[in-house]
């Protein structure tokens, strides 16, 4: 669990050099976030770190778990995201009082997760009458998702390994082929990840699969094409959002899947999950 000072401050430090490339990457006007921490209360996160905000309304704004939109982002361990922010039934409204300055409508909340905790969460928003779509929630996620890849790194802390694994049985085998397929084929983001973190799950339930893939490397750009994949974007999306070509894409995915062993890009998401890699 990231809950150490200097856990917190190297998200913090890095929040500050990443909502740039949220800001960019996803066009939203404002952006912020914060670690998490323990207190009295329980888990909680402070947002510290701000970016296109117009007021300090937002600034030290303490975030309970399942508390607002970034509190349900925190209790869920998943991307959330609101397109009606005043009048959402999805979430509780107990910091509209810092919201309202700022004139949010809609608000994107995505956890950082780091060796598996939740260590923070960064925020994007808009202010005028719109919506935030699939593209900018995808793209936030990537970000996010990097950030937390390279605290792991700072901290130097290493995966456990897993010690002699037994063969899974084929019923969760079949089960976790047949949530991937699911996946795929749902539009839905929020619920795709949900099924995705219930499918992560069971995937650390299957000692075979961990095993043989613990000793597997991804390419950097592999894996890139892979957290996209994560989040449901298609080859195309993926290219445009790298820099690439569709074939250059596949070219990627396919190399992933092989040395995963695997058939599919939602099974190779799972396996380079099971092996820390994503």
């Amino acid at each position: 669990m990231v809950d150490t000072d200097p856990g917190r401050d190297m998200i913090e430090n890095m929040l500050r050099q990443r909502l740039a490339v949220l800001q960019q990457s996803t066009g939203l006007p404002i952006v912020f976030g914060g670690a998490t921490r323990d207190g009295k209360l329980g888990r909680h996160l402070l947002i510290t770190q701000l970016r296109g905000n117009r007021t300090t309304s937002l600034h030290g704004v303490s975030v309970s778990a399942g508390r607002g939109l970034g509190g349900t982002a925190l209790t869920r361990g998943v991307p959330c995201l609101v397109n009606d922010y005043t009048s959402s039934r999805a979430i509780t409204h107990d910091y509209d009082r810092h919201v309202a300055p700022e004139r949010l409508t809609s608000v994107l909340a995505v956890p950082i997760t780091v060796h598996g905790s939740i260590g923070g969460v960064v925020y994007g928003a808009v202010r005028a009458d719109m919506s935030i779509g699939d593209v900018a929630l995808r793209r936030a996620n990537a970000v996010a998702s990097r950030l937390g890849k390279d605290i792991e790194g700072l901290l130097g802390r290493e995966r456990p390994a897993v010690s002699r694994p037994t063969e899974s049985p084929p019923g969760v085998r079949a089960a976790l082929d047949e949530l991937g397929m699911i996946i795929r084929s749902t539009d839905d983001p929020v619920l795709r990840a949900r099924l995705e973190r219930v499918c992560r799950r069971l995937g650390e339930r299957d000692p075979g699969r961990a095993a043989a893939s613990s000793s597997i490397r991804l390419a950097p750009r592999e894996l890139d094409a892979l957290r996209l994949v994560a989040v449901g974007a298609s080859n195309l999306e993926i290219a445009q959002d790298l820099g690439l070509s569709p074939q250059t894409i596949k070219a990627y995915l396919r190399a992933a899947m092989r040395k995963l062993n695997v058939h599919n890009r939602t099974a190779a998401v799972h396996a380079a999950r099971e092996s820390g890699q994503l």
